[in-house]
């Protein structure tokens, strides 16, 4: 038990409410189906208000799911206003 190394649980959620260690699978908590009481001691969170934008990590992903994460977190980069061409 972690109780026997000093290690106890604190609540990881932002000041929002949302969590940042996500520890089901990000479809499961977008569509709600997470609010069984023995799985959450807070009330979940649905739709994109579930998911903390400072998130930390996500679990039960296929490895499908976690190459499409790396390409949208490091590989594509957001267009810039300052990139585009300016209107005559």
């Amino acid at each position: 038990c972690l109780a026997n190394v000093n290690i106890f649980p604190h609540d990881t959620r932002n000041n929002r409410g949302q969590n940042r260690f996500n520890t089901f699978n990000p479809s499961d908590v977008f569509h709600g189906k997470l609010n069984d009481p023995k799985w959450t001691y807070f009330k979940a969170k649905e739709g994109y208000e579930a998911f903390a934008n400072d998130f930390i990590s996500f679990h039960h992903l296929t490895p499908d799911e976690i190459r499409l994460f790396d390409i949208l977190l490091y590989r594509i980069k957001r267009p810039s206003l300052k990139h585009l061409p300016r209107a005559p």
